[in-house]
């Protein structure tokens, strides 16, 4: 199975956790909310189903790639802020984040995934530079030979560099007052 397609991992008999997904390595519990109130009675035995279900039993290798989506049938502005900071920042077992106006009929889990985790497509091609581009792209003491990036400094050589950037520090400010 491609590690871009979402799989449902949900186990039978769990009571508050509704869905459970992996994807890209992650795995993602969703639990529906209906108001405050289900909220505050409801998270933290849905992150607990999470972490004895899944992450206690191995399912996710990386432990650390855990997440709640509390999906809330509710407006933002209906939740406390108390309750949410409490919420957000429970380091227990998983990430929680809130998702806000999210009804059971109208979920779909390739939504939640590209929310939580956007695909990142490169502008243009990466390419690493070679000591020798950088120093040509850089306007550097002639002082500085280009092995200077290259090879560990010996002896004196680090001292003396160090006062020849002192130096040419203290002419360049020189240089800008003057």
């Amino acid at each position: 199975m491609s590690e871009e397609n979402i799989q449902d991992v949900t186990k039978s008999g769990l009571k508050y956790l509704d869905k459970v997904f992996e994807y890209r390595s992650r795995t993602v519990g969703v639990t529906f909310i209906s108001n405050t109130e289900d909220l505050n009675a409801k998270w933290e035995e849905a992150q607990f189903e999470l972490g004895t279900q899944y992450q206690y039993q191995g399912v996710n290798e990386r432990i650390w790639d855990y997440y709640l989506a509390l999906c809330c049938n509710f407006d933002e502005n209906s939740l406390s802020g108390k309750l949410r900071f409490r919420i957000e920042n429970d380091r227990f077992c998983c990430r929680k984040v809130f998702i806000f106006r999210q009804s059971v009929s109208k979920f779909e889990p390739e939504a939640l995934m590209e929310g939580l985790f956007p695909k990142i497509h490169a502008l243009k091609k990466i390419s690493f530079l070679t000591p020798d581009e950088i120093m040509d792209s850089m306007d550097v003491s002639p002082k500085i030979t280009k092995d200077f990036y290259t090879r560990p400094l010996q002896g004196n050589e680090l001292e003396a560099l160090a006062k020849l950037l002192i130096m040419e520090s203290s002419q360049d400010d020189k240089n800008r007052k003057n």
